[in-house]
């Protein structure tokens, strides 16, 4: 996934590259990149001009759409214009700070920050999917995954900087909360985008439909219009958290914004379309591991790396995950039981040991009050996708050593101070310190089968122990 040539000059033809100055006067943005990766092992000189040409075109043809749209040329332009913001852009802050800054709004404004990043996700989207609408969690999962490998791509290509710490006062927390650390370039803002998107298209999703969408008609009814209301309050609650917290500037809100809003309305009126492909196309599996393997190979490579890789892997892991689970959770069809044996609705069959007390369990679980089992299935859940999420990082990690990758290698200090008296230059696998390519796929596979786990391996146990009636979910 690293190898190849640097990308920093991925837009030379295209009016700028990513350690370009600030301006004429000299200025740095505080990201050049000064520190040149020797230590990657070369794939071949053919090899690496043709990954690199395809890198080059796969960021043009995401980022240079939005060059276009702002009236600019070139990503250069655009991307020169946009630091000049970024010095404006970090007074605004400062001032934002100064004026609202309060123990009130440190807690108010962290607790929306947080409501954009993984962990929020990880609690969230499992409950939508058990217990309120399997196909509304899964396709809020599909637009969040989406519009975040899309962002982070942006800004490797982009390259625009964060606002600086100090004058920018930020929480001494705020790194260690945010999912990329705040190590990540700035533009476009990914919590403004997901603050849109998921919440947007929640509401399109339960107020209507791509066929019938009238906004009179919505704003009509009085719920609508307090649904409505709501999502106002926590799209600019969020996006103003992040002016607070200090983590971007105006100029990358406005930018998370509006694609945000271009996402949820092509998302919204295409969704239909995409859930009836990823539902019915043979060879499903196959085709989300290609297609994430090669959206990972493409993605640009900045010098020095940013988290941005490690995180786009972990969202394809979760896309596969998703879309595979939510295919075999629509083909069981429905669920039955003769004694022991489970038999689904596409001809399978699973049979239990005679041990397994299967329709006392059912007996004692369906008898509960609804509230109670909606209690224990989410519980039951999170303690079955935490497991899984254990078990898979740690067998990924172990079949990558065993074939010589190892994530986390082990340093020798004796031996490495041994390397440097002889100046001997030791090169690993890919990288010297951690191998890209090893945590990539490790973090891959263990979002996949979390996903899985969520969209069908808990629904399908909760069906079996009688915590929840297959027919109540919605499936297509």
């Amino acid at each position: 996934m690293q190898g190849g040539r640097s990308d920093n000059s991925v837009l030379g033809s295209w009016g700028g590259k990513f350690d370009v100055r600030a301006s004429s006067e000299g200025e740095s943005s505080g990201y050049e990149s000064e520190v040149e990766i020797t230590s990657r092992i070369s794939l071949g000189y053919t090899f690496d001009a043709v990954l690199h040409s395809l890198r080059t075109f796969f960021a043009v043809s995401i980022s240079l759409p939005v060059a276009w749209m702002c009236l600019h040329p070139t990503i250069g332009s655009f991307r020169a214009r946009k630091f000049r913001m970024v010095d404006k852009g970090t007074k605004t802050v400062v001032w934002v700070q100064k004026k609202l800054r309060s123990r009130l709004g440190d807690y108010y404004f962290g607790f929306f920050s947080f409501c954009a990043e993984e962990e929020f996700y990880l609690l969230l989207l499992p409950f939508l999917i058990w217990n309120v609408d399997h196909i509304l969690g899964r396709r809020v999962t599909l637009i969040v995954c989406i519009g975040l490998v899309l962002g982070n791509t942006m800004k490797d290509v982009f390259g625009l900087p964060r606002p600086p710490s100090p004058p920018v006062w930020r929480p001494a927390h705020q790194e260690a909360i945010d999912s990329t650390n705040l190590q990540d370039f700035g533009f476009p803002s990914t919590h403004a985008m997901n603050a849109v998107s998921n919440s947007a298209f929640t509401f399109l999703y339960l107020t209507s439909t791509p066929s019938t969408f009238n906004v009179q008609d919505i704003l009509s009814d009085r719920k609508n219009a307090l649904m409505f209301a709501f999502v106002i309050l926590y799209i600019s609650s969020l996006c103003l958290s992040r002016l607070y917290l200090g983590a971007h500037t105006p100029t990358d809100l406005r930018g998370g914004l509006s694609l945000g809003v271009i996402l949820t309305a092509t998302y919204w009126a295409s969704s239909e379309v995409i859930d009836s492909y990823y539902l019915s196309t043979p060879n499903l599996l196959l085709k989300l591991i290609f297609t994430g393997m090669i959206t990972l190979l493409l993605m640009p490579q900045p010098r020095p790396v940013t988290p941005t890789f490690s995180q786009n892997a972990l969202l394809c892991g979760l896309i596969t995950g998703c879309c595979y689970g939510s295919r075999q959770y629509v083909d069981l069809k429905s669920i039955s039981f003769h004694g022991n044996a489970i038999i689904t609705g596409d001809g399978m069959t699973f049979s239990l040991p005679e041990y397994v007390p299967v329709d006392l369990v059912r007996s004692i679980f369906l008898a509960w009050n609804p509230y109670l089992r909606t209690f224990i299935r989410t519980i039951f859940g999170y303690i079955v996708v935490l497991l899984l999420r254990v078990v898979a990082k740690s067998v990924s990690t172990m079949i990558l050593s065993c074939v010589g990758i190892s994530v986390k290698p082990h340093i020798d200090r004796q031996m490495s101070r041994q390397r440097r008296r002889k100046k001997l230059r030791v090169v690993r696998l890919f990288t010297r310190d951690i191998d890209i390519v090893g945590s990539a796929i490790v973090k891959m596979f263990t979002y996949s089968v979390l996903a899985w786990a969520i969209t069908f391996f808990v629904p399908f146990l909760d069906c079996v122990l009688g915590l929840l009636e297959y027919e109540q979910n919605q499936l297509i």
